[in-house]
């Protein structure tokens, strides 16, 4: 049986955590992600960027979108702003 997952874990925090490790600021990072869950890393990240099959909350927080799963969303974004 896993452990429950604590309340304030998120993509964001985590994200967080990650650039406090690695000593990036937020706007050296690009986040991408379609999901409700991926909010808060969205809006944590310097570029947020949802796929476009994103839900409209996803697309609302993002800065831009990009092409959806099945059409290289991913490695447009990472190809055009890396």
């Amino acid at each position: 049986m896993s452990k429950p997952t604590h309340w304030a874990s998120n993509k964001g925090s985590a994200l967080k955590l990650l650039c406090q490790y690695l000593q990036l600021q937020p706007a050296e990072v690009m986040a991408i992600d379609d999901q409700g869950n991926d909010l808060s890393m969205l809006k944590y990240a310097g570029l947020g960027v949802a796929m476009g099959n994103a839900t409209l909350a996803v697309k609302a927080a993002a800065s831009i979108e990009t092409a959806d799963n099945d059409h290289d969303g991913v490695a447009q974004a990472v190809k055009h702003f890396c």
